[in-house]
């Protein structure tokens, strides 16, 4: 049974509709679908959602996520709403993995044109991969926007003293941006 419902999802004519039942049925299953799911997220953008639930649940988090590296770094078109997602799935599922920080970059560099995507892998609070580096030019950038906020988040997993001069630059560029410095150096 699991071989025939593998089958209907590779399946190019399969439509969003029955990849959703299909995926609730292979819930106890989730690892071998692994090999679909990068393709199922660039195919259904609707069911991104579903798919974060499940990659909770894959036991083979390295191959999946080097599958998603691949995909972002390929011509398929993805929307604003599958990247936040990815990036979601990255931070939540993917972080342990070794081509984590390689798909963080990869949905940064993807996300330029959408500042909600952009938004949320700023505000992950990891600092290697060059998003410490990153962060820090869009802090002292003087800008007053969603990546600009988002990079305060972000800076949360640095020291208190490091985090506290990148927010200065911050909090001068405007009334937004001075609150949200001041709920990053001293959170409520």
């Amino acid at each position: 049974m699991v071989e025939s419902l593998l089958e209907l999802l590779a399946d190019p004519n399969a439509d969003e509709a029955d990849a959703e039942i299909i995926l609730g049925f292979l819930r106890e299953k989730v690892d071998s679908s692994t090999p679909y799911l990068a393709g199922l997220f660039a195919r259904f953008p609707n069911i991104a959602k579903q798919l974060y639930n499940l990659v909770g649940d894959v036991h083979e988090k390295n191959e999946l996520c080097a599958s998603f590296v691949e995909l972002v770094k390929s011509d398929v078109y993805l929307i604003e709403y599958q990247l936040f997602w990815l990036a979601v799935i990255a931070e939540d599922h993917l972080s342990g993995t070794g081509a984590y920080g390689e798909l963080l970059v990869a949905i940064y560099e993807r996300s330029a044109n959408y500042n909600v995507a952009l938004a949320k892998v700023l505000e992950i609070p990891t600092q290697d991969f060059g998003f410490k580096q990153i962060r820090a030019a869009i802090l002292n950038s003087g800008s007053s926007d969603w990546p600009a906020w988002a990079a305060a988040m972000g800076t949360r997993s640095l020291g208190t003293s490091e985090r506290n001069q990148q927010l200065k630059y911050l909090g001068r560029a405007s009334t937004i941006n001075h609150i949200i410095a001041d709920c990053v150096i001293s959170p409520p």
